[in-house]
């Protein structure tokens, strides 16, 4: 039965940080368990640094286990720009990979306190029809049980185009992904000053 909402008990959040203090204060405090982050912006925006940089951290706190999982560069790309913002925890695992089926593989053998993959448009399931990324792909997603209660967190990166951008309604995540069980929605900007640009949320 319907119940007054002032009478409904609440349990305490568990927030975890993130090492990263503006991306703490988006998310409300921190990662939650079973929480599922969709972190959108444009290419080139600094999506990719910054989690890495929020992996590191996460990793580090508690000898937490992070999976990154990218299908926008190789191991060895990541791992370059890692040791350049000095990303190096020894429970930060990186993969690149494409397919959904071996993404999923490297989740089971891993069983990560934090799971991040890079980008949501480039995984893909051979047993379904479309492009990475496309409608039947993304939309396929969503049975994937990885976003529950208990589980690890999540945070998926979108690319947004500039042609994604508008004002009003058309602000706003693009429907194809409206289906999916994202808990928090962030958009990632830039600052720039001269030739430098730092992302922010």
């Amino acid at each position: 039965s319907a119940r007054p909402v002032a009478s409904i008990p609440v349990g305490q959040v568990q927030r975890t940080s993130t090492g990263i203090a503006e991306l703490d204060r988006v998310l409300g405090g921190g990662l939650v368990t079973g929480q599922c982050v969709l972190l959108a912006g444009e290419p080139g925006v600094g999506k990719s640094t910054l989690l890495l940089a929020a992996a590191h951290a996460y990793a580090q706190s508690g000898g937490r286990t992070v999976l990154y999982i990218s299908g926008e560069e190789s191991s060895e790309q990541i791992s370059i720009r890692a040791r350049r913002i000095g990303a190096t925890a020894e429970t930060l695992l990186i993969a690149d990979e494409t397919d959904l089926a071996v993404l999923l593989g490297h989740i089971e053998e891993t069983d990560p306190d934090l799971l991040v993959v890079d980008s949501v448009q480039t995984i893909a399931s051979a047993e379904l029809e479309g492009r990475a990324g496309g409608v039947a792909q993304v939309h396929d997603h969503q049975h994937n049980d990885r976003c529950e209660p208990g589980s690890e967190p999540v945070v998926v990166v979108l690319h947004r185009q500039e042609a994604e951008h508008g004002v009003g309604a058309r602000h706003r995540f693009p429907a194809r992904l409206a289906a999916n069980p994202v808990h928090r929605g962030l958009h990632v900007g830039a600052e720039r000053s001269g030739a430098r640009t730092r992302p922010h949320c």
